[in-house]
């Protein structure tokens, strides 16, 4: 745990048991900080609130939890903080007893379910800091008018930092910073916090169109973020018993003070997207737990603590009636609506009518086509130029190599994934191949193409590679990869 003391409180005992993290900065005993601004600037946010100004990190084992008070401690040496933490001092202990006013805490996950949350005294003195992988940082566990009352606070915490770099002595919090501050502790991206948000619904379905494919129907009922997906594999909960997994075990029994898989990812962010993935897979039982999901928008955890779904989207995928969907024929909107409504049959055999009831909208997505995969295959491929380009390797394919993909990749009855797999099999694994055996080096230019047996070649430079053979070859005709 990390301490923050003032600097004339006697430290004989805390230099006895503990590390003055001020002194080791000018040392240069601490690690540098990369990539963890964010955070630290919360912190000092934190530590300058009037009220309730002691953080605590949470997060998994190793993932640079100790580092961001170093990062502090650093900035306290190199004067960038506010006036009200100038001159403090940070001890790193070894022990678990604490004395003094501020302090900043740090425990992993699992520790901090155990011991702290279940205290609810305890826990509200602190504010939970969990550090997501996106570099996050959320508030939890507050309520109106409390909660109002720790925005305002940290809003003005906020300005502080801000005028602690300016000459300016007037401190005044505007609706940005309350909007700034709702978007950090939420996890909310700042846009959605605002007025802003309303214009990007309106513009949703041609953003969506941007990166699926197809699926008109489905892109006018759907939308979120890739960051706010939650996803919960349902075959995973075949069994009866499995459905306490996603509230989590009742008292006495073992796992109750890990909760819930489905509960606890709410409950850490409200605003998310929770895709259940192959519904049908789950048992009759883990069904009955969706009906009080979706008409109350609250699910009882194994502690006995409601957890709030209105904020929440719920998603569900199946694959009943995909052998129907496969015969499809793309050009026959007759026959396609005739296969939504056989769909709809085999839905009431699978799925209770109290279930299905509470279903906004049953989806059929349709078959892709040979120029929906050709979009697809460009969007694949984009995202290995981009990979690459970070590697300081720039990568071209010719429509022939795109002609190979897609010809290898299509299968209308599985849609596109057999295009990933050709797509790592014919491009990413000849790329990954070529780094390996010093063909493809940074700062290079690759052409991949198709020759006229079928096989797939890169033009490095000046060079071709038979990626049959790995040979060299003089490369005397580059204008054919115009």
């Amino acid at each position: 745990m990390e301490r923050l003391v003032k600097q004339h409180f006697k430290a004989d005992m805390l230099n006895k048991y503990g590390t003055d993290l001020r002194k080791m900065a000018p040392e240069g005993k601490l690690d540098q900080v990369e990539g963890r601004r964010k955070q630290i600037e919360r912190i000092k946010q934190i530590l300058c609130k009037r009220r309730k100004d002691n953080p605590c990190l949470v997060g998994d084992p190793g993932v640079g939890k100790t580092v961001i008070v170093e990062g502090l401690a650093a900035n306290i040496v190199e004067g960038t903080v506010p006036s009200k933490l100038e001159g403090k001092k940070i001890f790193a202990l070894d022990m678990a007893r604490l004395v003094g006013k501020l302090c900043i805490g740090a425990t992993t996950i699992d520790e901090y379910r155990r011991y702290i949350e279940k205290d609810g005294a305890l826990k509200r003195r602190f504010l939970h800091l969990k550090k997501m992988s996106n570099t996050q940082m959320r508030l939890c566990g507050l309520f109106l008018p409390d909660k109002a009352i720790d925005l305002i606070d940290e809003a003005g915490a906020r300005v502080q930092l801000r005028q602690a770099r300016s000459a300016s002595k007037k401190f005044v919090v505007t609706e940005e910073d309350i909007q700034a501050v709702v978007s950090m502790v939420t996890g909310i991206p700042l846009d959605k916090v605002t007025d802003k948000e309303s214009r990007r619904l309106l513009n949703m379905e041609a953003e969506l169109h941007k990166y699926i494919v197809g699926q008109e129907e489905a892109v006018k009922a759907y939308f979120g973020s890739k960051e706010a997906v939650v996803r919960i594999d349902m075959s995973e909960y075949m069994e009866k018993h499995d459905a306490s997994k996603l509230f989590g075990s009742p008292p006495g029994y073992k796992g109750h003070d890990d909760g819930g898989q489905l509960t606890e990812a709410v409950r850490r962010r409200a605003h998310t997207v929770v895709l259940f993935d192959e519904i049908e897979k789950a048992h009759q039982d883990v069904h009955r737990v969706f009906l009080q999901i979706l008409d109350d928008g609250t699910l009882t955890d194994g502690k006995g603590r409601k957890v709030d779904f209105k904020n929440t989207i719920i998603i569900m995928t199946s694959n009943i009636g995909n052998s129907l969907v496969a015969q499809e024929d793309e050009e026959d909107e007759i026959r396609f609506n005739t296969v939504k409504l056989i769909v709809a049959e085999e839905l009431k055999k699978e799925f209770s009518p109290e279930f299905l009831n509470r279903i906004d909208e049953a989806i059929v997505f349709r078959k892709l086509n040979n120029a929906q995969l050709k979009e697809i295959a460009d969007l694949m491929l984009a995202e290995v130029y981009g990979r690459l380009k970070a590697k300081n390797i720039i990568i071209q394919v010719t429509d022939g190599f795109k002609r190979k993909i897609i010809e290898e990749g299509n299968n209308l009855s599985y849609g596109a994934r057999p295009l990933k797999r050709a797509t790592v099999r014919l491009l990413e694994d000849k790329i990954a191949g070529g780094i390996l055996n010093g063909f493809v080096e940074e700062g290079r230019s690759v052409i991949v193409d198709v020759n006229s047996n079928g096989n797939v070649i890169m033009m490095i430079t000046n060079l071709l590679i038979d990626l049959i053979t790995n040979q060299l070859i003089d490369f005397s005709k580059p204008d054919i990869y115009n």
